[in-house]
């Protein structure tokens, strides 16, 4: 049993994949894995830009707003690499929280590289288990 607030956590409209997607896979968007990778974002940044941390915080603030190139190529690292890639994993929790299959643990299949998408594709066949439709929403923690 869980409760209280949660780090690095985010809402977003639930989107059936096109069946290419495992069972336990997402496409996360831009925006929710900018919040939710935060820290090591901010890391890799500071080390490929050779800056300090709080050159890479601000850099980080920026592309929350204005779409970042260099973020997202850090992104399209993160999920393709094979060391990163085993880490790549989020909660997904659908409310009430108390139902079996509410909280899923999914790993990251790619990032969508548009600002404005608010999205979660999800595979189809773990909507049931959500008890979800095309127009819930959902929290990743």
């Amino acid at each position: 049993m869980s409760s209280g607030r949660y780090n690095y956590s985010a809402r977003n409209i639930i989107v059936p994949s096109s069946g290419y997607l495992r069972a336990d896979e997402v496409i996360l968007s831009y925006s929710t894995f900018l919040e939710l990778y935060r820290s090591e974002l901010i890391n890799f940044y500071q080390k490929i830009q050779n800056c300090t941390i709080m050159e890479a915080s601000h850099a980080w603030k920026k592309a929350t707003v204005h779409f970042d190139q260099i973020f997202y190529n850090i992104m399209k690292y993160m999920v393709e690499d094979k060391t990163c890639k085993k880490y790549m994993s989020l909660l997904i929790c659908r409310n009430p929280c108390i139902n079996y299959g509410s909280f899923l643990l999914m790993r990251v299949a790619d990032v969508t590289n548009d600002i404005t998408n608010k999205t979660l594709t999800i595979p189809s066949n773990t909507l049931s288990g959500l008890n979800a439709d095309f127009t819930s929403q959902v929290g990743v923690c």
